[in-house]
């Protein structure tokens, strides 16, 4: 026999059993089985959706922000430290603590300035550098002018991901058709509001006057904040057509950023020009400011190598003009104390930059190696997939031309014609049909694909229209497959945005055309770095080569060089090599592109597909492409997928030998972190591996064979993923909506629902008896409702309407499979319609289009061109292919077992080195579902689960019927309403219970039906489907996936009983079967039935997987969050898993929390705007705001839009203070609010509370930041002694106490950086002291989220120490055992949540475990209060008691009912029997008399303490008095 792992891995759980099995001699056994969990939580929502995930995104953009403050305070503060030394810093900077260490130069903090300090206005700062630029000035001004450029370092280039305003293709022509510009304004006159509607929504249009630098614009505006007068910044958008020339005023847009830039370089260069000199940016700036004091000059960006040139400028003039600044230059021994200080490390980089300060001086100090620093990016390559068909290569990036070819051939070749051909008639005479597919014409496909170059897309009808006019394409005979109707084709992007960028000219000039010229352009454009606007950066200057190299003779080079700089081109990658695309490239072009001198290993393949008999998969599917489109040979386009097989053969998971397999379980490596560059998908492959090494650990061998089931999510790419998502989003919302539509139909219509449903009540009687009143839909129901709606109410096969009163009456409609599932295993909705039930008799065991080809004797069904008419008009996807499909389709099962996807593949790889390519098989979850219920397993599981039914059943009933109460007392004001009389029989609460509990459980066919019931709410379905893959063998598979060919087998050895006279092929027997009388086609479909009918693996299979069930403890992956790791260095360092803390800051304003937020944050849709509003800090903005919303009529939208902001400010700033004298406010942005209802916020003294965790920055200014911390980290359980006053004994008692992960992460980080030895230190050992010492009490153990705990039954024995014999048969009987395991859920302050360890869902939640969807108590104890911690492993095996010793001793206390008497008052060694209680007496008397007096105090003593020994445990708070 062999031993087989059966492997069920999802996304976030793997399930696992281990057989023996001799299916020859049908034995075998469970060796074993178990489920293992893997928590969870929002990369497994975003890997489900299809978005690309990683744990830690938010993270990381967090700190690449700290980063980026980190590196400014350090610049800030070296130049800080450098001109203090110069004697040039400004009065107005001042250090909280001067500079001491070199090391630590970006601690230091600067002082906030003050209110009355004398600053510069930015008109005066500007006038300074005007001024800078040809007059001596003050050290200390000159100062402060190079302060300020560290502040404003302008914009440096070389960002290479392209802008999003960029991303559109016809950018370039609508700036030629329109121009968009922002301008400082006066609005002249505003005209009468006109009432607009745009897409639903009110706007006042009205005639605008406006007064520029280019003279007065009339045009239109929709800003109601819009006053006469007013001076501001506005966006003039003018449009330009055919009718004349339109003008737009409206707010600038932030994102336009670049274009104002390039405006601002546009008005430099001109005044540059006009004055024959360099105009500098301070020049221009200050000369707007002069004109127009109020100009908006802040949010200008601005080239950084402006403000270089301005620098150098001022530097060099102040060098000639002041002496004292001429002697700081020259001062090298200055020169040298400031770079030994900035740069003081001993690496070669830092002596390379105090080598270079000394030689190129002060100026390059300052300028290059400070302010204008910029550190080089490291390089990310290695963060990009590895191809999956060229290991070694790199995959190519989608905008690279070559891909962007293979790409648009790629689609080219999807596209088909189906041809409607004739093959005989049916019985009725009519004409039948075949349906071929065949590619389009070779021209066609170079005529698309030559368009393609230079169209951003080509739709469907163009193609379509294309194959009819030159290809005489024949209606309703040839049809266009491979695009849907409403898809497009898509076009070169890569060449269209250079070629539009470019322009004719430039394009020709340079032969652009030549893909290697063009290649060489893009690997400028994509790789070159720097700035995209200096003409001497690496990325400008090398364009600029290639322009003088190739298009010699070019005006105004360097601006050319510069628009073409500016190119970029998304970061997204293809799933190709540039290796694996050229050598597809060959089989996949067309036509004149196409040449067929193949290389000797295709040709070699190609000879072998078409002489040879092949059994891969994918090599059958290649063999069978070439055999009915040979012309691709010649004529080339061959698909891609084909093309892939042809050049890499089975394309699948990597082959071994013997000699490269696995040999012990160390032998097992996991895969390396960023392989995958899918971060859960690792984490699920390596839990796995690590599965499997433990299984073959446990057992002492490998198995012989594995085989696994992944989930579908695990073989979908992410575009796969992400519509997979979006369907079962839509159906999940789809089935609530006919759930609830059910409910209310079988609780009768009533009025309400009249006009809800008013396109069906034409259909429907109000008084109809075919009303159920249950309000509980079965799958079945909700399925049909579906159905029908998809179908638009009519039935596919008569086009006839299905009368929503008679749809669940299965006596008149039923569920047909489309394709036979007699003959096709697809249970999916996609094969499923709803017809009259005659109709699906008739149909019998015929496709759809058998069917129609057929024609019926005794139905009035469509003709078949109206029913293929219908099928197009009304069905999609994969539900049209079958209503349509002339045959059979093949390899169902097959189909779905066919995993391209790299992941996939990867699993099967790895598996693949322990056991051998031969060894590993794949199967599918319709083959599982199948086997699950036709072997009975799901009944048995149900059984199992059925306790947990029965105990929430009366909650069920109890919210079920005061769900009907509601809705009847609803239904009776309704119907008084409408003066209808209601005769309805109302069930009284008895009744309805009764009704409701038959309903609940019933017996169907034999088997148990639970209302409501789902295998997904137990974790052990997994370790349940792991078992039946594992028993699934390749014929059941094989079986099940050939049905049809099986069926004509079998019809053509048994011919003679049914048909002796037929002579014809099989497909034409089939065909005559279909057609014979109903009864002789069941009696031949019953005699079928046995090729479905797959035997249980061997007998007493169901009981012992039962058994094993019930055996499962369920192994959930530990989670925690603060681990002490080696790096790749060998270094052992903390590793955080999840945030400290959130990233909003909160400070103290009143002595309560308080923060900010932006004021277009109240605009939000799901925003609570007024109560926001109430807890505003400032009572004047929060009147104003309040007043503000309250005249948009509480219209939030509009109130805190851009708009609305600025009437905001406009009323602000009209604002009057004493004596009616003018008092502005100044403009708002944001708000200070609290962060709690003052109001609530106190305790019982009216102190406020601060909830909040304050941030250690005792070396910062300021010193009052809070954050609202994560999670918590660890529940301590301990124990302490206490005095029971009933008692009057010491006895032990639990206390509780928990850490957060912020204080954990803290107290972590302090004491292990004090460390002396890191390798040795003991995370353990610190959490037991600090809960030790803060509790004074002795630590038990402690909780982490998604730890085990037990929780023993009363008086049992259990077996602590591990080295007792007894342990290993105590704690591997887990069948009694597992009842009693529970998984930490969540904890907060002292109380801490349990679920039993086999939960995976609620039935119902907040119902049956309660609100917080676990609990506390179980059994009638507090778990708490009475469990000890348990140490599980992978497989589900409890290994280990956590500090059992000390458990072992709490246990037996608690346990225990003795009474301890103080050993000093009792010493005698013997006991002592009385026969009354006066002799007792006596003898006691006798006893205290022997004693002494010293004897009797210590005694008395003794007693008193521990009478009172909890009162005296606390400070005496009176003052003791003696009697005189």
């Amino acid at each position: 026999m062999k031993t087989i792992l059966g492997l069920d891995v999802g996304t976030n759980s793997i399930g696992w059993a281990l057989i023996e099995h001799g299916p020859e001699n049908r034995k075998g056994r469970i060796i074993g089985m178990g489920s293992r969990i893997i928590s969870m939580g929002a990369e497994l929502s975003n890997f489900e959706r299809g978005q690309a995930q990683t744990k830690n995104a938010n993270r990381r953009i967090a700190r690449g922000a700290r980063k980026l403050n980190k590196r400014y305070k350090q610049r800030r503060n070296k130049l800080i430290y450098a001109l203090k030394e110069l004697g040039m810093l400004p009065n107005q900077i001042q250090l909280v603590k001067d500079f001491f260490d070199p090391n630590k130069i970006d601690k230091i903090s600067i002082k906030p300035i003050k209110k009355r300090q004398p600053q510069l206005t930015a008109f005066d700062l500007l006038e300074l550098r005007v001024k800078a630029l040809s007059e001596k000035i003050e050290l200390k001004d000159l100062g402060r002018i190079i302060y300020k450029y560290n502040q404003l370092r302008g914009y440096a280039g070389g960002n290479a991901e392209p802008d999003k305003e960029d991303n559109n293709d016809d950018a370039e022509y609508q700036e030629k058709k329109n121009e968009n510009y922002i301008a400082f304004a006066r609005v002249l006159q505003l005209g009468i509001p006109e009432e607009v509607t745009i897409k639903n929504r009110k706007f006042n249009k009205r005639k605008i006057s406006i007064e520029t630098d280019d003279g007065i614009l009339d045009g239109e505006t929709y800003l109601d904040s819009l006053k006469e007068n007013d001076s501001l910044e506005l966006q003039v958008n003018i449009r330009r057509s055919k009718s004349g020339e339109s003008i737009t005023v409206k707010l600038p847009d932030k994102t336009n950023w670049r274009k104002k830039m390039e405006n601002l370089e546009k008005e430099l260069k001109e005044k540059s020009k006009e004055l024959g000199r360099e105009v500098y940016i301070s020049e221009h700036l200050f000369d707007i400011v002069k004109e127009n004091p109020r100009a908006k000059i802040r949010n200008n960006v601005i080239l950084r190598s402006r403000y270089e040139s301005e620098f150098d400028a001022i530097w060099d003039s102040q060098y000639k003009v002041n002496e004292d600044f001429k002697r700081l230059v020259d001062n090298k021994k200055l020169l040298t104390k400031i770079l030994c200080f900035i740069f003081p490390g001993t690496s070669k980089t830092q002596e390379q930059f105090r080598a270079e300060g000394l030689e190129k001086g002060l100026k390059y100090v300052l300028k290059n190696q400070i302010i204008f620093f910029q550190r080089e990016l490291k390089d990310q390559s290695h963060l990009i997939s590895d191809c999956r068909f060229e290991p070694k290569e790199k995959v190519a990036p989608k905008s690279h031309p070559i891909f962007q070819e293979y790409k648009i051939w790629e689609q080219i070749n999807k596209l088909l014609i189906n041809t409607k051909t004739e093959v005989g008639v049916n019985r009725k005479g009519e004409q039948k049909y075949t349906y071929i597919d065949r590619p389009i014409p070779a021209s066609l496909k170079v005529k698309l694909f030559d368009d393609l170059q230079n169209k951003k897309e080509i739709s469907y009808g163009v193609i379509y229209n294309e194959l009819k006019k030159k290809y005489e394409l024949r209606e309703k005979v040839d049809f266009l497959n491979g695009l849907n109707v409403k898809a497009k084709l898509k076009g070169n992007e890569t060449r269209i945005m250079l070629q539009k960028s470019l322009g004719n000219y430039l394009w020709e000039a340079l032969n652009l055309d030549a893909i290697e010229r063009q290649t060489e352009l893009w690997n400028i454009l994509y790789h070159g770095k720097g700035n995209e606007y200096d003409i001497h950066s690496e990325r400008t200057s090398r364009v600029l080569r290639f322009l003088k190299e190739y298009g010699p003779g070019i005006d105004n080079v360097e601006d050319t060089a510069i628009r073409i700089s500016k190119i970029k081109f998304s970061r997204s990658y293809s799933n190709l090599s540039l290796k694996a695309i050229e050598k597809l490239l060959p089989l996949v072009r067309a036509g004149k592109y196409f040449d067929n001198a193949f290389s000797n290993e295709i040709h070699s393949r190609i000879v072998k597909l078409l002489n040879e008999n092949v059994e891969d998969p994918f090599e059958k599917a290649a063999q069978e492409f070439l055999e009915k489109n040979s012309m691709v040979l010649e004529e080339g386009g061959i698909v891609n997928a084909m093309a892939v097989i042809l050049v890499y053969g089975k394309h699948t998971a990597k082959e071994f030998t013997e000699d490269e397999l696995v040999k012990t379980p160390t032998g097992i490596s996991f895969i390396k972190n960023g392989s995958l560059r899918n971060p859960l998908a690792e984490q699920i492959i390596n839990e796995t591996l690590a599965m499997v090494k433990d299984i073959w650990r446990k057992y002492g061998g490998k198995p012989d064979e594995i085989r696994v089931e992944l989930a579908r999510e695990l073989k979908s790419s992410a575009e796969e993923r992400a519509k997979i998502y979006s369907v079962n989003q839509k159906n999940q919302k789809a089935n609530e909506a006919v759930r609830e539509k059910l409910i209310e139909l079988k609780e009768e219509l009533s009025i309400a629902n009249i006009e809800k449903y008013k396109l069906w009540l034409s259909q429907e009687n109000l008084q109809e008896e075919y009303i159920k009143h249950y309000s509980d839909p079965s799958k079945s129901e909700v399925e049909k409702l579906k159905l029908w709606e998809e179908q638009g109410h009519v039935s596919p096969y008569t086009g006839q309407p299905i009368p929503l009163s008679h749809l669940f009456n299965k006596a008149r409609y039923d569920i047909d499979h489309i394709i036979p599932k007699s003959r096709y295993f697809d249970d999916s909705f996609t094969n499923k319609v709803i017809c009259e039930k005659a109709v699906n008799t008739d149909k019998g065991n015929r496709t759809a289009m058998e069917y129609f080809e057929t024609g019926s004797m005794t139905q009035k069904i469509f003709s078949k061109d109206d029913f293929i008419d219908h099928a197009n008009k009304l069905f999609t996807g994969r539900k049209r292919k079958n209503l349509l499909a002339t045959k059979v389709p093949e390899d169902p099962i097959q189909r779905q077992i066919k995993d391209t996807q790299y992941i996939a593949v990867k699993v099967r790889e790895e598996l693949n080195k322990i056991v051998g390519n031969e060894n590993v098989e794949a199967t599918s979850g319709g083959v599982t579902d199948y086997l699950r219920n036709h072997w009975g397993l799901t009944d048995k599981f149900k059984s199992m689960l059925k306790e947990r039914y029965e105990n929430i059943q009366p909650k069920l009933s109890e919210i079920a019927y005061n769900e009907y109460v509601k809705n009847i007392q609803t239904k009776q004001k309704e119907y008084a309403e409408k003066n209808i009389p209601f005769n309805d029989i109302v069930l009284n609460n008895e009744l309805f219970v009764e009704k409701f509990n038959k309903e609940f459980f019933k017996k169907k066919n034999n088997k148990l039906v639970i209302n409501g019931w789902s295998k997904r709410i137990d974790h052990r379905h997994h370790a349940l489907d792991a078992l039946i893959i594992a028993c699934t063998q390749p014929p059941h598979i094989k079986r099940l996936n050939d049905l049809n060919k099986v069926l004509e087998d079998w019809l053509k050895k048994n011919k003679e009983t049914f048909l002796p006279d037929f002579n014809g092929s099989k497909a034409e027997l089939l065909d005559e079967v279909l057609n014979l009388d109903e009864n002789k086609r069941k009696s031949i479909f019953k005699e079928l039935d046995k090729f479905t009918d797959i035997q249980i693996p061997w007998q007493g299979f169901v009981e012992e997987a039962e058994e094993g069930l019930k055996q499962i403890i369920v192994s959930h992956k530990p989670k925690d969050k603060l681990l002490l790791q080696y790096d790749e260095k060998g270094n052992r360092q903390i590793k955080l898993r999840g945030q400290l803390h959130e990233g909003t800051l909160y400070g103290k304003t009143n002595g309560r929390e308080s923060y900010r937020i932006p004021l277009l944050k109240l605009a939000g849709k799901n925003f609570a705007t007024e109560k926001i509003i109430e807890k505003i800090v400032d009572p004047f903005l929060k009147k104003q705001i309040r007043e503000h919303l309250n005249q948009y009529k509480g219209k939030k939208d509009e109130a805190f839009s851009a708009e609305g902001i600025l009437d905001l400010n406009n009323k602000l700033a009209e604002r009057r203070g004493k004596n009616d004298n003018p008092a502005p406010h100044t403009p708002v942005s944001t708000i200070k609010i609290y962060y709690k209802d003052p109001d609530k916020n106190k305790n019982a003294n009216d102190e406020e509370i601060i909830t909040l965790q304050k941030l250690d920055r005792s070396k910062a200014f300021n010193n009052s930041l809070y954050v609202k911390t994560g999670d918590n980290y660890l529940f301590a359980v301990m124990e302490k002694d206490y005095f029971n006053k009933k008692t009057r004994q010491t006895e032990k008692k639990r206390v509780f106490d928990l850490i957060t992960f912020f204080d954990a992460a803290n107290l972590l980080k302090g004491e292990f950086n004090k460390s002396s030895d890191k390798n040795t230190f003991d995370k353990d050992l610190l959490f037991k002291k600090y809960f030790e010492e803060k509790n004074q009490a002795k630590l038990l153990f402690t909780l982490k989220q998604d730890d085990f705990v037990y929780l023993p039954e009363e008086n049992e024995d259990v077996v602590f120490d591990k080295e007792s014999p007894l342990f290993d048969d105590f704690w591997n009987d887990s069948g009694v055992r597992s009842k009693n395991v529970y998984v930490v859920q969540k904890f907060s302050g002292k109380q801490i949540y349990f679920i039993k360890h086999t939960v995976a869902d609620m039935i119902k939640k907040k119902v049956e475990f309660g609100s917080q969807d676990c609990y506390e108590i179980a059994n009638g104890k507090s778990i708490k209060e009475h469990c000890f911690k348990l140490h599980v492993n992978r497989l589900g095996e409890i290994t280990d008691i956590i500090n059992h010793d000390e458990v072992a001793e709490s246990f037996k206390q608690t346990q225990s009912s003795v009474v301890h008497e103080p050993e000093v008052v009792y010493q005698t060694k013997n006991v002592q029997f009385f026969d009354s209680l006066s002799e007792m007496d006596n003898e006691d008397a006798r006893f205290m008399a022997m004693s002494s007096p010293e004897q009797h105090l210590k005694n008395a003593t003794e007693l008193n303490k521990n009478i009172f020994q909890e009162k005296l445990s606390h400070p005496m708070d009176k003052k003791l008095r003696f009697r005189e």
